[in-house]
């Protein structure tokens, strides 16, 4: 697992990462399989109270069945987040998502609008 962050300045995060994982499939007849993930991540205030995010990620999936297939997924994510107050922050998120399969059946498009509320106790 690989992780570095870089602040250029007191406003600005990015963030880079790998990863190499083992894991166990929930469907019926396949084994495990082994994802490489890749991450780019950016974050940028542009007030004390509200920042503006990306990201990417590429996850390569090689899965061992009868018939071994490759699936590789890219996702890109884009959001606005604001601190209404300092226990309540709202944050609105577009995702999209792919994946590309050596099957076809498994391939797909998805698009994702997101919008939360979250709250902070202490």
């Amino acid at each position: 697992m690989l992780d570095m962050t870089w602040k250029p300045n007191t406003y600005t995060k990015i963030k880079l990462g790998a990863s190499r994982m083992t894991r166990e499939s929930s469907q019926q007849l396949t084994s495990a399989f082994i994802t490489n993930t890749y991450t780019v991540n950016a974050e940028h205030k542009i007030t004390p109270r509200t920042q503006i995010k990306a990201s990417y990620t590429y996850d390569n999936d090689d899965i061992v069945t009868a018939q071994s297939r490759t699936d590789k997924r890219h996702n890109i994510k884009l959001g606005l987040d604001h601190s209404l107050l300092t226990w309540l922050n709202i944050s609105l998120d577009y995702k999209y998502i792919e994946r590309n399969s050596d099957f076809a059946i498994y391939n797909y498009k998805a698009n994702i609008i997101g919008l939360s509320l979250t709250t902070k106790f202490k």
